[in-house]
């Protein structure tokens, strides 16, 4: 065991809304300060989720613009030299991790590890300086054992140099029991939620971007409305992003608009999934580890219709807890939803798989544990 703490150093590109963003809030939040001191480097800039960080946590922003500096790195290095971190913890292929484990290679930092959450890049040239960085670095993490296989078969590294520690996330926090009243009173006036013991409510909750995919499901929407003169669903968005405008008003031209609400970014979303019955994502295939957001939705009972994501499969079981939809189909996603709206009984019994399999398996201090076990091997050895 450590008898002294650890200095440990993420870093990150920006400090956005995001999946990645929520797993390094949640990990310096919990590690054990007896043991760990954390800290964050934004190389970019900060971002809306910095102000979920807890206040003894030091975060630096470098403010780089946009763009390739080749030397940034040399910054990042000075910057290590100067903070002595024993081990730097980069995020993602895309997020500066060629800053971050090159500048803790110059520095001299005795552990450096890289976690990756679901994109890779794939020409030749990305493909070998990714390579080349898993080289440097002491581990490489995965959110998913789906996304090792990728990055293996992808990235050519070793699988046995490639470890898997699952997301987490705070089941006392997503109980289900978060207080309603205020927000559904908020929904009904503002955004015309009707909330009827005979509706579907489904939530959609991530940044409102290409990646995301939201079309998919207003597609299905429309959809549902022309195939199934019963059908009564309602479908809130939360989250900001450049396709919202498209969003909109694609729901206004397919006559759909009265069935959609969108919130925007909201800092309530237990409330929101305390009360929806179904989540939706339609993310395109092969660009997520395993989704934070899932995570959650499930925690709180929720059901997931999903597209088959990197790590979606781990953990949803079509059929049992949610349902698997092929990419862009738009009926089958209609279908999936009007299964869901017919089948209380099921949607209910999806609910309580759905719950039970974050509370064996995802929960955030088992997470936050093996974080810890992971960093201190390197210094016990």
């Amino acid at each position: 065991m450590a008898n002294r703490k650890y200095k440990v150093c993420h870093v990150l590109s920006k400090f956005d809304v995001g999946g990645m963003e929520n797993g390094v809030v949640n990990i310096c939040n919990d590690l054990n300060r007896s043991l760990f001191v954390p800290s964050i480097l934004c190389v970019k800039d900060t971002g809306p989720m910095i102000s979920r960080i807890k206040p003894d946590i030091k975060v630096h922003n470098m403010g780089y613009s946009e763009g390739r500096y080749l030397s940034r790195f040399l910054f990042v290095a000075k910057y290590f030299m100067k903070e002595k971190p024993d081990v730097v913890h980069t995020h993602g292929w895309g997020a500066c991790s060629f800053d971050g484990i090159m500048g803790a290679k110059l520095a001299g930092v005795p552990v450096v590890v890289n976690g990756e959450h679901g994109a890779t890049f794939n020409r030749p040239y990305q493909i070998f300086i990714q390579r080349m960085l898993s080289y440097l670095c002491d581990a490489t993490l995965s959110v998913s054992e789906s996304l090792k296989k990728r990055i293996v078969t992808e990235i050519g590294m070793d699988p046995g140099k490639v470890t898997v520690i699952d997301n987490g996330v705070n089941t006392n926090l997503f109980n289900g029991e978060a207080d309603t009243g205020p927000l559904k009173k908020e929904l009904r006036e503002k955004n015309r939620i009707s909330f009827s013991d005979t509706t579907m409510f489904i939530s959609s909750i991530g940044s409102l971007k290409p990646l995301k995919n939201q079309i998919f499901l207003l597609k299905a929407v429309k959809r549902l409305y022309e195939k199934y003169a019963d059908a009564e669903v309602d479908v809130v968005f939360v989250g900001e992003g450049p396709d919202r405008e498209m969003l909109e008003r694609y729901s206004a031209e397919a006559g759909i608009k009265e069935y959609v609400a969108f919130l925007g970014r909201r800092d309530d979303i237990p409330a929101i999934l305390s009360f929806a019955d179904a989540l939706v994502l339609t993310s395109i295939p092969d660009k997520e580890g395993m989704s934070n957001v899932i995570l959650e939705a499930m925690s709180s009972g929720v059901p997931v219709i999903s597209t088959p994501s990197i790590g979606t499969s781990e953990l949803i079981a079509d059929g049992k807890n949610g349902y698997i939809v092929d990419y862009n189909d738009t009926d089958d996603l209609c279908d999936r939803i009007y299964a869901m709206f017919k089948d209380k009984s099921a949607r209910n019994e999806m609910s309580r798989e759905a719950r039970s399999l974050i509370k064996r398996k995802y929960s955030l201090d088992k997470m936050v544990w093996t974080y810890e076990k992971m960093y201190l091997r390197f210094f016990e050895k």
